[in-house]
């Protein structure tokens, strides 16, 4: 476990990888230069765009943005492992070239490292909005609360690269970004980093989250759940032998609570009830969880209700 005492005024590393996204990237380049929290270096790599990216970049002025070209798409692992190679910083962010933060979201991310050794990361609210249309802020904790945060990954909890803070120590111990992975590589770094220690979820708002025609135009692939096992399968594969079992129960719990929600939606609700409630049995961590045990609760409620009004 990686225990650096971080103090306040300690560097942050933002690294945002970019590809033909030069209207958004400005915005989210912005949105580091005006952090209330001042010792940060932001690091664009640009993937070999071909819509004026790289002339913008090399234009800036600022001697805390450092920018690097590749000159053949890598995708974003490859990326943003060349960006972890050259940060500086003992704190790290991968923020996506279409997001943006908000002005006081490094301030409030950096603080806890101050007094707490033990944290491999932390964690800020999550603001979904598409211009003009709306603006929610995604399920999250209201109070600030620490634990190790794994079990809670792997049942399918996450929060993005924008909302998390890690320990670059912590990130380069678990050999960054893996290059076979495109789709869910941030999922995949993160259970690796969670195992290492502990994680401070905290209340305020820290990532603006975008959703638009570009974002959508580039779906995910029709095998996307797959993919997702595939990393959780992965994960509990490299867990030590005695942990193995906890990590296969979390994975039955989290489809049972899959099944669950499908059955809800095809008018099963008690069917739906009974998945909740051996959900809850096989692993009874996540039904007290303050991640996962809301939504398992409001899924159980809505069942039991919906089964016991009249058809």
């Amino acid at each position: 476990m990686v225990k650096d005492t971080i103090t306040s005024q300690q560097l942050v590393s933002v690294i945002i990888t970019t590809y033909n996204r030069l209207n958004f990237l400005q915005e989210a380049v912005d949105s580091v230069k005006t952090q209330t929290f001042k010792n940060w270096e932001l690091i664009v790599i640009d993937d070999a765009s071909s819509d004026g990216t790289w002339d913008w970049l090399t234009e800036l002025q600022n001697e805390k943005i450092r920018v690097f070209r590749q000159e053949q798409n890598s995708e974003r692992s490859a990326a943003r492992n060349r960006g972890l190679s050259e940060a500086k910083g003992e704190l790290i962010m991968f923020l996506d070239d279409d997001d943006r933060l908000r002005p006081n979201a490094l301030d409030n991310l950096v603080k806890p490292f101050s007094s707490d050794s033990q944290l491999v990361a932390t964690v800020g609210a999550r603001w979904k909005f598409k211009d003009g249309v709306y603006a929610i802020r995604i399920e999250h904790p209201m109070i600030r609360f620490k634990r190790v945060i794994w079990p809670e990954l792997l049942a399918g909890w996450s929060s993005i690269s924008g909302q998390n803070l890690y320990r670059t120590a912590s990130v380069r111990k678990v050999g960054g970004f893996n290059l076979e992975i495109r789709q869910v590589e941030d999922r995949d770094l993160w259970l690796r980093v969670a195992r290492l220690g502990t994680v401070l979820l905290l209340p305020a708002i820290s990532l603006e989250y975008r959703v638009h025609t570009n974002q959508s135009m580039q779906s995910l692939p029709t095998n996307i759940v797959e993919l997702r096992e595939d990393v959780f399968q992965a994960f509990i594969a490299s867990l030590p032998l005695e942990e193995q079992p906890r990590g296969k129960r979390i994975r039955e719990s989290a489809h049972l609570s899959q099944k669950a929600e499908e059955e809800y939606r095809k008018g099963n609700y008690k069917t739906a009830f009974s998945c909740y409630l051996q959900a809850c049995r096989v692993a009874p961590e996540l039904a007290v969880s303050p991640l996962t045990g809301l939504p398992l609760a409001r899924g159980i409620a809505k069942s039991l209700l919906r089964s016991l009004l009249p058809k």
